[in-house]
């Protein structure tokens, strides 16, 4: 295949320009495998995962709440840190139980409101059920526990001086676990989408070419909105200015790690056994399989170069940020073109904002 070295240091090939060769047939008993394998393998322990950390980042605010300490405060900071990647890592599965009553949205949400959230903090609300999005969740529960701009003492001081913090911290820890409850259980449960999507309930309401769909059209989700909003709007690409605070999680230096659990996520549900990359291989596009694993290690190489976190490597190493831009527009456009067509899907998806 011809290759090319673009100004950006990227190898990069002549594929998206070149048709592919004949597919081989498909039928439904091998897509019914991958979609299962996927499922089993990917998708279950990921969401059992980020239920965990939720749970798990619930205790550290408990504690820290219980006992304020600086030793305290940074596990909580820790924690919080690990459920945003957990969180991260499922969002390549944006479809059925996740955008169910809106459920992914009030996991996390941005922009926040700063007001709505000072304004709840004054008055405590009985329970998050009313609370906008915009005032509950991971984005909200970062502004509360980190600050660029303040040492720990000094957010520890906050928090002493103002106890209803802790409370208003505490609710929203305690719904975000309740969150992530109802969204493992949507897939766990019995007669859940889990039976409809893999295709084993007694009458599915979903085909496997639908099912591998989905899939699909969320991947190209996945990779669409970390390209404009995790990497393009804070680094101002293709054509704008930098604007750092722009970055999913600035406050908390946590944004190119977010990016890199998601796109580890997309990696094996290439390569995990009779995931997307045999497909591709049982389809007649070995090649194609190849390459595609090969864009995504070049994506987190790229990634792994930036020795800042975003918020500052936007303006201090601007050369890093792009070649990872332009890496992962690489691999967006190899899934919107070549893996679509490679695998016959068509894809339904709405491509939208508040991720």
């Amino acid at each position: 295949m011809k290759q090319k070295l673009t100004k950006y240091g990227l190898i990069l090939t002549a594929m998206l320009s070149s048709p592919l060769t004949p597919a081989q047939e498909v039928n439904d008993s091998m897509l019914q495998s991958t979609i299962i394998s996927i499922t089993d393998q990917v998708i279950l322990p990921v969401f059992t995962q980020a239920l965990n950390t939720a749970n798990d980042f619930d205790d550290s605010v408990r504690a820290f709440c219980n006992q304020p300490s600086i030793d305290t405060l940074a596990s909580m900071q820790n924690h919080w840190k690990a459920a945003m990647q957990a969180w991260s890592a499922s969002t390549v599965f944006r479809f059925g139980p996740m955008i169910e009553d809106n459920i992914d949205l009030k996991i996390s949400y941005q922009p926040i409101r700063k007001i709505q959230i000072r304004e709840n903090i004054q008055s405590l609300p009985n329970d998050m059920a009313s609370v906008s999005v915009s005032a509950r969740g991971l984005a909200s529960v970062e502004y509360l526990v980190f600050d660029r701009d303040s040492t720990r003492e000094e957010l520890l001081a906050r928090f002493l001086e103002q106890p209803a913090r802790c409370a208003y911290l505490a609710l929203m820890a305690h719904q975000l676990v309740t969150d992530f409850q109802t969204l493992t259980g949507a897939w766990m449960d019995t007669d859940s989408f889990y039976s409809q999507f893999t295709g084993q309930a007694a009458r599915p309401s979903i085909t496997r070419p639908e099912a591998l769909g989905e899939l699909v059209g969320s991947i190209n989700h996945f990779l669409a909105s970390s390209l404009r909003n995790k990497l393009g709007r804070p680094a101002g690409l293709p054509d704008t200015v930098s604007s750092p605070y722009k970055a999913e999680s600035w406050r908390s230096g946590n944004s190119i790690e977010n990016l890199k659990a998601g796109l580890s996520t997309l990696g094996k549900t290439i390569s995990v056994d009779r995931g997307l990359a045999d497909l591709l291989a049982a389809s007649g596009h070995q090649q194609l399989a190849r390459e595609l694993q090969d864009y995504l290690e070049l994506v987190l190489l790229k990634l792994d170069n930036i020795q800042q976190d975003l918020f500052t490597a936007v303006n201090d190493s601007p050369g890093m940020v792009e070649d990872a831009y332009q890496a992962l527009k690489a691999l967006e456009k190899l899934f919107e073109h070549q893996i679509n067509e490679a695998l016959d899907v068509q894809i339904g998806f709405s491509d939208q904002d508040g991720d």
